[in-house]
């Protein structure tokens, strides 16, 4: 495939990741329709208390452990309920219902997203590993991969695109010093 062909599959790859974006958007919204009319308030807050009952019994297993340790582990809790960049660091982790749900949307719309990027890839046989002429030793994987990054957004796409790019540029650098 020629550089026409590869900028032309690219695009399109960039594209659909948008169109993702917005169906899980979209999807994100019927749940939270549905969550307010089924009025699923109480099954988060069952979950959140669950979530720092066993959080609990790990700090208890932690008494007599170093202060640090106790603080790595209450940041993976951080890291896990309130998201890695939201630059919480207190020592009490922060649990209820709200955080939990956001958590867990969070995560099914990730998981939605994947599904649907490798549908697509799959159904339209998109592989930007061989377009930019990276050798993968299982078949399907490259399509696989590239629906991954679909799915997750149009920003892990891009950084694909770009590295794959990089990388096909470095390899015919090479090739040209070979020669």
């Amino acid at each position: 495939m020629g550089i026409t062909d590869a900028t032309a599959l690219a695009a399109l790859a960039i594209a659909l990741s948008f169109v993702i974006e917005r169906v899980t958007e979209l999807l994100k919204a019927i749940y939270d329709i549905a969550d307010a009319r089924l009025e699923l308030c109480h099954f988060w807050t069952r979950r959140a208390i669950t979530i720092r009952n066993f959080v609990q019994l790990r700090m208890r297993a932690l008494e007599y452990v170093e202060p640090a340790a106790i603080a790595g582990f209450l940041e993976k809790v951080n890291d896990v309920v309130l998201g890695p960049k939201q630059g919480y660091h207190g020592t009490i982790p922060t649990i209820c219902g709200d955080l939990v749900r956001t958590s867990a949307i969070r995560l099914g719309a990730k998981i939605i997203g994947v599904v649907l990027g490798m549908i697509i890839a799959a159904n339209l046989s998109m592989d930007l590993f061989a377009v930019f002429n990276q050798n993968i030793a299982y078949p399907g994987l490259g399509v696989a991969l590239t629906g991954m990054a679909m799915g997750l957004g149009s920003g892990p796409i891009h950084k694909l695109i770009v590295a794959l790019d990089e990388r096909r540029a470095r390899k015919s650098a090479e090739a040209v010093n070979a020669s």
